[in-house]
Formats: C-alpha cells, sequence, structure tokens
C-alpha cells in the first residue's frame, strides 16, 4: 500500500450518537463534528449480537457469533455443573492481511496469534479480553517507562452512582487517561512505528464512563435525581470532551490518511443488572426447588423511595445465605492452578473436566452462587452480563440431565411462559420485554457459551413479582449504564466516497470494508461486507 493511502482507524467504545449529537448541537463537540461533516457516514446494526457482550472480538476477529459459535464470555461446564469467563479465543483478522498493521489498545485483538502485527495490547482497556502484550518484544516495557501505567484502573469497572464525589473524580481520572492515550498514540504511530498502512486505536473511557454514569445524562432514568446525578453529568460531558481533542489531535497529527471512526453500537439505561444477575437464578431456585438464597438487606425492604439506598462508602454486595461452595482453602487453590490449567490444557477444560472450578472471577455476581443447586434443577439461569441466559438441564447434553429430549420443545414453551408471568412491582408492567430461543435446530448441539432461552428486560427491574413466587428483591442498583442504546456509527473520511448519510449497515461490515480500503481480498469465512461495494 502507498504511504498516502494510509488508513488510521479509531474505535470509540461505548459512544453514544444521541449523546454525542447532543452536545454537538451546544458545540461542545468541534472536531466530532467536522470528522462527521467530512465523511461517508452510516449507522451500524449490531443486532442481537450487542448481547453477547463480545463488540470488540467481534471487530478484532471479524467473526459474528454464528461464525465463530461463541455467544457470550461465560461458559457452562455440563459436566461439573460451573461457570466460567473465557476470553480472546480467535485470531485477528489482521492475519489476513498483507497490509503492515500497527495497534494500539484493540480489545480482544491477541497478538500471539499474529506475530506479524506491532504495538501494545491491555493498557487501559475496558474490557480489554486478553492480557497485556507488545510486538516487538521490549515494547510494553519501553512505553511504560515513557508514559507510566494507565492513570484509572479503578474507573474501568467504576462504582460510583452513590456518591458525588467518586463521580467527579471519575470523570476526572477518566479525562487524564484520554490525554495519556493521545500522548502515547501519537508517540506509537508517529515516532516509534511509523511505517505502517493500518492503524487500529480504541478510546475505552466513554464505555467506563457510560456504564457508571449514565444516570446523570438521561432524564428518564431513575436515578436522575439522586443527589449524584449533577456531577456524573458535569463527569460525562468532560470525557467527551476529552475525546473529542484526542479525534482532533489525530486530525492535525495524520493529515492526509484515510481516516475511520466507529462505534459498533450506543449506550443507554442499564436494564439487566439486577435481573439477570440476582432476580431470574432466585425466581427459578424458587420455582423449582421451594428454596431461597436472597436475603434483602431490612433498610432495602423498608425504603418507600424509587430506590433501595446505598451509601457513598458502600459496595455492591447483595446478601445471600446458603452459598455453600468451596472452603477459603481450596478456594485460594483453585484460584492459583485454574488460570494455568487453562492456559496449558484449554480444549480440555472447555467444559470436559468434572468438578473443575473455575469460577473465581465471577465470585463477586450473585448468580454464581446458585450453582450448588443446578444439577437438580430441570433448568436454572446461568450468570450474565446483559439479557438474561436461562439453560434446561437436558438428558444426554446435560450430565445430570432433568429434561427428556423428547420434552425439550414443549419444556421450553412452558418456561417461557411462566417468565412471561413476571410483573416489575414498581410500575406493575410486564417485566419481560422479549423472549428468544437458541437457534440451534438440535439442543444437543447448543455450544457452552449458549443459552436455551434468552431473556430480555423491559426496564430496569429492582424487584420483580410472579403470581406463583411472589416477589423479589427489591434490591439497589449496580450499573446506571448498559449496552440499551441505538445504533453505532461508522465514518469514513479521506477515501474516494464522498461526504454524506449512507444509510444503516451491519456492524460487521467495518472489518470488510477496511480489506476493501487496503485493497485486499476479504477471506469468505469472515463476516460483514464492505460498505464501498
Amino acid at each position: 500500500m502507498d504511504s498516502s493511502n494510509k488508513i488510521l482507524v479509531v474505535g470509540l467504545d461505548g459512544y453514544d450518537q444521541n449523546y454525542a449529537e447532543s452536545l454537538m448541537a451546544r458545540g461542545q463537540l468541534p472536531y466530532l463534528a467536522k470528522v462527521k461533516s467530512d465523511s461517508a457516514c452510516f449507522e451500524l446494526d449490531h443486532g442481537s449480537a450487542r448481547r453477547t457482550g463480545l463488540a470488540f472480538e467481534h471487530f478484532s476477529s471479524g467473526l459474528s457469533p454464528e461464525a465463530g459459535d461463541r455467544w457470550s464470555a461465560l461458559y457452562f461446564d455440563k459436566v461439573g455443573y460451573d461457570a466460567w469467563q473465557e476470553d480472546v479465543r480467535f485470531e485477528p483478522f489482521t492475519r489476513y492481511l498483507n497490509a503492515r498493521t500497527v495497534v494500539f489498545d484493540t480489545p480482544y485483538f491477541d497478538l500471539e496469534k499474529d506475530p506479524d502485527v506491532r504495538g501494545v495490547v491491555s493498557w487501559g482497556a475496558h474490557d480489554p479480553g486478553t492480557a497485556r502484550a507488545g510486538q516487538p518484544a521490549g515494547l510494553v516495557d519501553e512505553m511504560l517507562s515513557r508514559f507510566g501505567a494507565y492513570p484509572a484502573p479503578e474507573w474501568i469497572y467504576g462504582f460510583a452512582w452513590p456518591c458525588a464525589e467518586k463521580c467527579r473524580v471519575m470523570g476526572e481520572k477518566l479525562c487524564a487517561s484520554v490525554a495519556k492515550r493521545k500522548e502515547i498514540t501519537n508517540w506509537l504511530f508517529r515516532e516509534r512505528l511509523p511505517d505502517w498502512d493500518i492503524a487500529i486505536t480504541v478510546v475505552s473511557e466513554l464505555h467506563s464512563a457510560s456504564e457508571a454514569l449514565w444516570h446523570g445524562v438521561d432524564a428518564n432514568h431513575p436515578l436522575h435525581n439522586v443527589p449524584s446525578a449533577e456531577a456524573a453529568a458535569t463527569s460525562m460531558e468532560s470525557v467527551y470532551k476529552s475525546v473529542d481533542k484526542l479525534v482532533g489531535d489525530l486530525q492535525t497529527s495524520f493529515p492526509g490518511v484515510t481516516l475511520i471512526f466507529f462505534s459498533m453500537h450506543g449506550m443507554g439505561p442499564n436494564n439487566a443488572d439486577i435481573s439477570s444477575m440476582a432476580l431470574l437464578p432466585e425466581l427459578m431456585l424458587r420455582k423449582y426447588t421451594g428454596k431461597s438464597m436472597l436475603d434483602p438487606k431490612p433498610e432495602w425492604l423498608a425504603s418507600g423511595i424509587d430506590y433501595p439506598p446505598l451509601g457513598e462508602a458502600d459496595s455492591w454486595r447483595i446478601p445471600l445465605v446458603n452459598q455453600g461452595g468451596a472452603s477459603t482453602l481450596k478456594r485460594k487453590m483453585i484460584d492459583r492452578v485454574a488460570p494455568l490449567a487453562r492456559k496449558l490444557l484449554p480444549n480440555q477444560l472447555n467444559g470436559s473436566l468434572p468438578g473443575f472450578a473455575r469460577s473465581s472471577r465471577l465470585n463477586w455476581m450473585p448468580a454464581i452462587h446458585y450453582k450448588r443447586y443446578w444439577k437438580n434443577m430441570p433448568a436454572f439461569a446461568l450468570p450474565a452480563f446483559y439479557d438474561g441466559r436461562i439453560r434446561i438441564n437436558l438428558k444426554s447434553r446435560e450430565k445430570n440431565g432433568q429434561v427428556a429430549l423428547q420434552d425439550y420443545h414443549a419444556f421450553r414453551e412452558d418456561l417461557a411462559e411462566f417468565l412471561r408471568g413476571c410483573l416489575d412491582v414498581q410500575t406493575g408492567r410486564p417485566a419481560v420485554r422479549h423472549i428468544e430461543f437458541s437457534s440451534k435446530a438440535n439442543p444437543l448441539d447448543l455450544d457452552a457459551s449458549d443459552a436455551d432461552i434468552i431473556v430480555e428486560w423491559d426496564s430496569a427491574l429492582l424487584a420483580l413479582a410472579h403470581p406463583d413466587i411472589g416477589t423479589i428483591g427489591p434490591l439497589p442498583y449496580r450499573r446506571p449504564g448498559g449496552h440499551t442504546g441505538g445504533h453505532g456509527v461508522f465514518y469514513i473520511s479521506g477515501s474516494s466516497m464522498s461526504p454524506g448519510k449512507y444509510g444503516t449497515r451491519s456492524a460487521f461490515d467495518v472489518v470488510p470494508t477496511l480489506f476493501a480500503l487496503a485493497g485486499e481480498r476479504y477471506p469468505a469465512h469472515l463476516s460483514g461486507a464492505s460498505v464501498l461495494s
């Protein structure tokens, strides 16, 4: 590729175009506004793939969930009845490019699987999906020596809404991180590794800010009137302005290149954390065993306001009883052995070793503590970061299967109808917006990352009621923001395409467009199609 045809790709992780355009209308994002006016603009539809939580693996691999048969980062062990989180699984799409490529902080980009790509990953990414690594050797240490560690590690998954001061500090720290990211990007792409055809960087601070501070910018959010909302709004705007300055700096630093800015989907209120992580597991336990593990604090039960209170110093801890599980000594041993075993025996550990606990990374989530009952239940709620996920305990598939294969479809329909009977206690409206079944024609083929039933919630439930079960909750908010926004964006400037609006395309069309812009053939096994065609 001729040097005049360089392509600079900037992923805006967690960017919401509706909120950004409200800032543009007030003149707050001049550089992003200019990018939009100078670009061929597409909206990106991520479809149901957004619920996997693997947006940037979809970009880094070029594979849709169907193509990769990967439906979540959370996996279920059908022999040992455990669950665990699994990082990057696929080689990056750059394996099929001849173009010289440099990357910085691109999530789920496994440098070990493409030794020809240079750069650094997992410096400060939100959900990096891979361990910190760099190519060539010594690059990570060189970068850290020159620029230091990520300035805001505690705010990547920050919990701030109960406290205005935490919301303020989070904004300051994330803005400092964007500024440092700008310095590293310029150094890496201009000075240290300037001989590239394609350079890819991903800005993640918008993701961190949106999940923790969304209540400040959404007037319809149930937390919009809490004392921290004003500080959250100020911090959110500051992070967007910092990213805007980064965009302007890149425009100045790399004149004449083809510039691509994209986000896979937009952001919005979080409708899933309480429902999927706590209420659904409890609902399933009560339905099939008559037992209960959830034990809301008295002040939550007594609360007469719209949300159960949390103190400014509190973290999100959901009280559970009868947890069982491994002893402290056994858990420490598992925590040390499991990562090494997963690395050395990845195939053997993919849902095939009975009793091998791999859930230490999920111990903060209430859903994982229900696993002691799973093998004796006909269906149960899996741990989930987004929509609810239910696994049917199927004979000939799960070791202790309870449901016969010939009864599978009828059982699934009956359970779906039961779920539709759930009500949001606060509004009295149905709690479930939509139920989706696995696309597998044969349920025995269900992947370890998949679920038989996916539950999309109608709103941010804090408590639910069912006529057969009673009331569950209330529980306090965890993340105010989530992945419920509208379309993503795809801006291309400096190419042969004229500026303007070009409609909606699939979020999986970003990668094939890079191949087309580079003048290279797109592999048939990867997903999507170039917007140039």
